[in-house]
C-alpha cells in the first residue's frame, strides 16, 4: 500500500481525498493532508484518513510515497528528489 500526502484541501484535494476513500485507488492510503488552515485538513482527514497538517515538516513526518499537490499556490519550498510530486490528481498514471 503506497501512502499519499494532499498538499492542499479545497475542492480538488477533496476530490483526490474522495477518490481514496471511495476505493477508486485501491493500492493507495491517505497519510497526510495539509492546509494554511488546520480546519481545513482536519476536514479532509475525517473523509480519508491520515494526519492533518499546517507545515510541509507534518507532512514529510508521515513517510508519504507521492505528495500530491492540488494547492491554489503552489509553496516553493516543496522537496525535489525524496518524494514525488504528483500535480494535477494525477497518481502512477490514474486520473482522479
Amino acid at each position: 500500500m503506497k501512502k499519499i500526502a494532499i498538499l492542499g484541501c479545497g475542492q480538488l484535494g477533496s476530490i483526490v481525498a474522495d477518490a481514496i476513500a471511495s476505493g477508486l485507488l485501491p493500492d493507495y492510503t491517505l497519510c497526510a493532508a495539509m492546509s494554511r488552515k488546520l480546519p481545513d485538513a482536519e476536514a479532509l482527514c475525517a473523509k480519508a484518513g491520515g494526519a492533518a497538517c499546517v507545515t510541509l515538516d507534518e507532512v514529510l513526518a508521515q513517510k508519504p510515497d507521492y505528495v500530491v499537490e492540488t494547492a491554489a499556490r503552489t509553496p516553493a519550498h516543496l522537496p525535489r528528489g525524496d518524494v514525488g510530486i504528483a500535480p494535477y490528481g494525477g497518481i502512477d498514471g490514474h486520473t482522479v
